[in-house]
Formats: structure tokens, sequence, C-alpha cells
């Protein structure tokens, strides 16, 4: 079976490929842009670089440590080969190594985000991020918090942060509300690798409290769905912002927390997911086989389209609720033939619980699923005697068998096409069933029921009498086996 990949389209009705991407957004407006280009070994606190801001980055409470212009910047390549557009340099951001004072640079944009009259705006974020430094044993080896707060400069109000808190459990990229590590909706993303972070912030309008999304290494050029986010968090918390602070823990000796280190770079602010992730194409792989290129909503229908076929083939567009369900039975829903250049392009109708889509050319079904010729037939023996089961099945090879006994009992190393019995007892009596399964699926048998017939056995024998000649003698036998059981007196002379 020739199959690419798939199309997933959530309740919510945004589009989007599997382990692709989902609608390109519009362009809207980049608001600010920090690209630290600045000269090498250089003071972040002072300088200008970029532009939004209402002016150069300045120090912030008593912030101590270094924040300094790096040669090397971070870079991005999504799984498409796209590029991330960066330029030389980053930020390098290390909190005081001798004592717990941290270094938390702030920087106010010309512009606020969700406030004064603004909500009901979204907001997008995006930067590359590294976390290094000193480490510890156990769960987190970084103990000391590293993020990047977003902030009202007025009362100097701590928003929504990005990174990871003092004290996590874990090291990873998360959401931090309020800057309250109690509030830290974390991801599964390793931090001390270098990730390439987008957060959505919707600015709900008429409520005090917004919504976050937190994409980690998501494909370039096409907006995520907000079912594809690492992690959120949502109405529980204002994040109005005009500021981006950045921390980097100091030495926390007492609590045996080394300072913290992180190198950030290529930070944007917009209102789209397009403002903040410019990229350009780069090498591209080979096509190799069907290959989807393009899908988009069209009212009540999903057009696909692609390369990688055969001119003038055939090909099939199959459909399913169930990604899990095997492919071999996902039901034909159109059939097309390729253009000349083995091209493709499907328009088909939605219909209800339908998620998921595949391409696959004519003539290449891949496995047949197992389907049974002859059943397991029922058997009475007597105890002591052998009993075998057997079953017939059809489909691609190969086919494993699992036996199973009163329907849910896996029967141990009884894998093949016969079932064998050599002394059948009572307690074997009961149903027998078989499962035949190949890479196409799997089928389970009828149930054939054993019944182990018991032997009489005399349990109590007659017992021997004198009576008086002409009164009544009466004997009595109890016996055990399988029922009905017949009896027959005999008198020896």
């Amino acid at each position: 079976m020739n199959t690419n990949r798939s199309l997933t389209i959530p309740a919510a009705g945004v589009c989007a490929l599997l382990f692709t991407l989902s609608c390109a957004s519009s362009r809207a407006a980049i608001l600010a842009y920090e690209p630290f280009t600045n000269a090498p070994g250089t003071a972040i606190i002072g300088s200008a670089d970029g532009f939004g801001f209402s002016g150069a980055w300045q120090n912030y409470s008593s912030s101590q440590g270094t924040a300094t212009n790096t040669s090397a910047g971070l870079s991005y390549t999504d799984g498409l080969g796209r590029v991330l557009v960066a330029s030389g340099g980053a930020g390098f951001f290390q909190g005081l190594t001798t004592a717990n004072n941290s270094m938390q640079p702030i920087r106010l944009f010309n512009s606020s985000r969700g406030t004064n009259g603004t909500d009901g705006v979204t907001t997008w974020i995006s930067f590359l991020v590294v976390r290094q430094g000193p480490t510890t044993a156990g769960n987190n080896p970084y103990p000391r918090g590293a993020n990047l707060p977003h902030d009202l400069n007025t009362g100097n109000i701590q928003k929504i942060a990005i990174g990871n808190s003092t004290a996590a459990a874990t090291n990873t990229v998360g959401l931090i509300p309020l800057g309250n590590a109690n509030n830290l909706k974390r991801s599964e993303v390793i931090f001390s690798q270098t990730n390439f972070i987008v957060v959505r912030v919707d600015h709900v309008a008429g409520s005090a409290n917004d919504n976050a999304y937190l994409f980690i290494n998501p494909t370039l050029g096409f907006e995520p769905s907000l079912v594809s986010a690492d992690t959120n968090s949502l109405g529980g918390f204002d994040y109005s912002f005009d500021r981006i602070r950045i921390f980097a823990g100091g030495q926390d000796t007492a609590n045996s927390r080394p300072y913290a280190e992180m190198i950030v770079d290529e930070y944007r602010l917009g209102e789209s997911y397009a403002d903040v992730t410019p990229y350009v194409n780069g090498p591209q792989p080979p096509v190799v086989g069907l290959l989807i290129t393009n899908v988009q909503l069209s009212g009540a229908n999903v057009v696909l389209s692609g390369s990688g076929g055969t001119a003038g083939g055939t090909y099939h567009l199959l459909a399913s609720a169930d990604l899990n369900t095997p492919s071999t039975n996902w039901p034909t829903v159109a059939t097309n033939t390729f253009g000349g250049a083995g091209t493709f392009n499907v328009v088909q109708t939605i219909q209800p619980g339908v998620k998921f889509f595949r391409i696959r050319t004519a003539g290449a079904a891949g496995p047949v699923s197992p389907s049974i010729l002859s059943q397991p037939v029922s058997l009475v023996v007597t105890q002591g005697q052998a009993a075998a089961f057997n079953v017939a099945a059809a489909g691609t090879a190969p086919l494993s068998y699992q036996w199973y006994f009163n329907t849910n009992t896996a029967l141990s190393g009884q894998t093949s096409t016969n079932l064998n019995i050599a002394s059948a007892q009572a307690t074997n009596a009961g149903a027998y069933s078989v499962r035949v399964s190949n890479g196409g699926g799997n089928i389970t048998s009828t149930q054939a029921i054993l019944t182990v017939l018991q032997p009489p056995s005399i349990t109590t024998q007659p017992q021997s009498q004198s009576v008086i000649a002409g009164s009544n003698a009466t004997f009595t036998v109890v016996a055990s086996g399988t029922a009905p059981l017949s009896y027959q007196w005999y008198f020896a002379s």
C-alpha cells in the first residue's frame, strides 16, 4: 500500500495535516523584534537592537549577573526543511554566580497588549532558547528558574512567563502564569536543548481572564491548531503586558541551587502566527511515493492536492473516523486518476465524524484481513479422552493464531491452527475460540463448547442386611458422574 500523510479535521473545524501543519494564517503585523546582533561581548543592558520598543534594555531592580551579546546565534529548521529567518548573534543571560541575585533585564514595548481597550485581540510571541549551566543531581538537574516573563511595567506586575520555575519538578519548558511556580503549566519538552518557542495569547474581550497556548518546535508557515499545543493556561489569569523581562536565577547556596544560564535569540512579537515564524526553504528531501502537499477547507469540503503518482494512474481517497483503524479497513470515498505529471487534486464532502484521510494508489491495497473458512466445532468427550479443535483461515500471510478459553483467558503456547488437549478433565469443560491476526487486522472465531463426560463412580456402596422372613429389605447406592445416571440392580443366586 502506497499511503502517505493523513489529514485530521478537529471538531472546531481547523484543518491540520498529521505530523505536518494546519491552515496558514494571514499576515497581520510584527510588533517587535530583538535579534541580538550587537557586537559580541557588548552588554545587553543599555543596548537598543531591533525595533518595536520604547527604549533600550534596562537593569531591573537588584538585577546582577551577566547579560551579553554572543557571536554565534541559534537556529531552527522544521521537519519540512524550512529554516527560521535569523540574524547573527544571540543574548547570553546568567544569574550571579556568587550570591542569590538574578539577572533580569527589562525592555518596554512601544505598545501594550490586552490593555487600553485592546482586549479581543490575539498576540503571538516566538523566540529561540536553550537552557545550560551548572547542574545538580536529581530529577531536575536545573533547579534555579530561567524564563522570559511578560509584565505590566506600572507596578512591576508579573503576567506570564515562558520557561521553567525555580525548584520545578522537571527540566521542561512551560507556561508560568503570574510568575508563580505553583501555577506552572509544563510541557514534556526538555529545556536543555535548543527549542523554537511559540506562544499564542488570546486576550478575551469582556473578561479579566485570557487564554495562552504553548507550541514547541512547530512547523513554520502553517498555524498550528489549538489542540496540538504542548500545554496551555485557559481562563484563569489576565495576560495583559507591555514589557519583556529575561530572568536567570542567581546562585542559591542555602538551597543547593546553582545559578541559571540561558541563551535567547530571535525574539518576535506579532499579531499573527506568520509574523513570528518567517522562514526560507532549505534543502528539500526527494519525494518518495505519494506526497500530500496542500490541504484546505472549502465550505463543507476538504481539498487535498499533491504529487508522486503515476501519470494517468488510478488512486483512491480513503476516509475514517479513527486513525487507529487498520488502513485496509478504511472505506474508499472517491476514485480518481493522476494528472499527466502524477499530480492529484481531490475535493471531498466532509461526512459527520470523519476526521482522517489517506491517498492510496489503486492496485496497492495492502494486506488482506483474515477471514475464517472453517470454524472450530464443539466436542463431547469422556474424562481422560483427547480433545482437539481446529480452525482454517484465509488472508495475507503470515497469519497468527491465539486460542482462548471462556472468552478472555489466553491459553499459553496455543498459537497454531490446532488446539489439542491430551487428557480432558472436568476443569477443561467450557468455551474455546481462536483469534486470527495479520498486518491487515484480526478476527475471532465462534465459540466451540467442550463437554467432558465423567464416568459413573459409586461413592456409597449398598450395605448387607439381615431381616426376618416376610419383612422388607432396602438396599441403597450413591453414585456420581455426568447426568443422567441409569441404574440396574442384579441378584446373585
